[in-house]
């Protein structure tokens, strides 16, 4: 049962950090419409950052197709100390 509350916090700090992330960063959307299966990017930093400052968390949707089969971050962490315009250059995990 511990376990089971641990990963239920885990997932509920992920949330909170989401929420956070969604309501008071600036977000660039690397989309386009894109339905090619090529990977999305999506970046997040406070407002005014430039898109080459290091200062962005960036995560990467990773699809199939049209399905969605992987959300990961640069570094792999959501640490505010990426630029988004180096968004094709990291690693992810």
């Amino acid at each position: 049962m511990a376990e089971g509350k641990n990963e239920y916090n885990m997932n509920l700090n992920v949330a909170k950090q989401a929420l956070a992330m969604d309501l008071f960063c600036n977000i660039i959307f690397d989309a386009d419409g894109r339905t090619d299966g090529q990977p999305v990017y999506t970046g997040y930093a406070m407002p005014g950052t430039g898109s080459g400052d290091a200062a962005w968390a960036v995560k990467k949707f990773t699809f199939s197709g049209s399905r969605l089969i992987n959300v990961t971050w640069a570094g792999g962490t959501a640490e505010f100390d990426k630029t988004f315009t180096g968004r094709a250059g990291y690693s992810y995990s």
